[in-house]
């Protein structure tokens, strides 16, 4: 199996379909039958599937052929960092294989799903209907492949809702490594410029919804506060960003941007904060290919700090530089 280039990807649900490999990736992908020991299917809140360690467990699924640049589709369809990819020893009648998995730790109910069929417990026209969204914006998005952050100071308007806030994300789910190592290599970085920071947390896990293109969207992202007496700096990430920057830019200036049914600024006074004006925008380039054009960062009318990364690395490794480069 394989050749030069060639991820491994171990799939058990959506990506076994050769007519959603089709409509991703434009191709029906090399599979061979694979079995990986030692975890179970289970469902999750959102209706999707998920895996999860369990002992004497098997998932049956297969181990797919793709190239760098259809494993960043793959991470965006499955929502990174909500998911994790890790590798995973698995099992064909070629022998073991090293492949990713996507895997999910943000559950604390599961209930055990058979896998046979479908990835997901839900709706097969909801489930065509994201799949058609999302194959839109992959025909016209005109970003190249990256993540995004936006940087904003506020202020503590209301302590009392503030302090609440804080006790409840104590008892939020368990958090994937890759938003707990951002506030750890944060921390790290303030630290380093004798900042101290009397609090640090992630303010959630979010789907954030916008209007584009005529279509209500959700987006994956994450709320991290940084406080220092009065003040408290936000920084919104948006990893593995699907549609375009002036999208998310222009929903947030005219407050359309939603987390669930709140506009931003609700949702601020909801936690005890006031909002003041954005620092920095950052969008960090994840691979630079030979086609890429400049051309959309000059047209982009707005003060967005742009970096080129030229090796595709995994959401995990990135955020070393994206830490480097917010503070």
């Amino acid at each position: 199996m394989g050749e030069d280039k060639i991820e491994f990807l171990f799939t058990y649900g959506t990506f076994r379909d050769l007519s959603i490999q089709t409509a991703f990736f434009k191709r029906a992908v090399n599979m061979t039958a694979a079995t990986l020991e030692g975890y179970a299917v289970f469902g999750g809140e959102d209706g999707f599937f998920f895996i999860s360690q369990e002992e004497n467990a098997v998932t049956n699924g297969f181990v797919l052929e793709l190239s760098p640049q259809e494993m960043w589709i793959a991470d965006q369809w499955e929502e990174i960092p909500f998911y994790e990819r890790e590798k995973r020893l698995v099992k064909t009648d070629f022998g073991q294989v090293e492949a990713w998995v996507y895997l999910k730790s943000a559950e604390n109910k599961k209930i055990k799903v058979d896998n046979a069929e479908m990835s997901a417990n839900v709706a097969l026209a909801e489930l065509t209907e994201e799949i058609q969204k999302f194959q839109l914006y992959q025909n016209i998005r005109t970003i190249p492949n990256g993540d995004f952050y936006m940087v904003i100071d506020g202020m503590i308007a209301d302590n009392e809702k503030w302090r609440a806030n804080l006790k409840n994300r104590t008892r939020l789910k368990k958090i994937s490594n890759g938003y707990k190592k951002f506030i750890t290599l944060s921390q790290t970085a303030l630290k380093q410029k004798n900042v101290i920071m009397t609090n640090a947390s992630i303010g959630g896990t979010h789907y954030f919804y916008l209007s584009s293109h005529h279509i209500k969207t959700r987006i994956p992202g994450a709320l991290y506060f940084f406080e220092n007496e009065k003040k408290v700096r936000i920084i919104i990430a948006f990893p593995c960003l699907l549609v375009d920057l002036d999208d998310v830019i222009k929903a947030y200036e005219t407050n359309k941007l939603l987390i669930e049914t709140e506009s931003w600024q609700q949702y601020l006074g909801e936690v005890g904060l006031h909002c003041c004006d954005v620092i920095k925008k950052l969008y960090c380039v994840n691979g630079i290919s030979s086609q890429f054009d400049q051309e959309y960062e000059k047209r982009l009318n707005d003060d967005v700090q742009w970096f080129y990364y030229k090796e595709q690395n995994w959401y995990d490794e990135r955020i070393k530089n994206h830490v480097a480069v917010i503070y």
